[in-house]
């Protein structure tokens, strides 16, 4: 989600910031972070030479 769509204000707001902070509250360590674990597929080409 891009931060310009990301409500500021109001109950929107308010709702997305307990639900971030309720995936805080189940999922971070004892010293308070999260670790961010993902996979990644890279392609590796060798550019011609001519």
């Amino acid at each position: 989600m891009s931060a310009s769509y990301v409500p500021k204000t109001g109950e929107k707001a308010e709702s997305l910031v307990s639900g971030l902070r309720g995936l805080h509250a189940r999922h971070a360590g004892p010293d308070g972070r999260v670790g961010l674990a993902y996979d990644v597929l890279l392609f590796l080409a060798v550019a011609d030479p001519r």
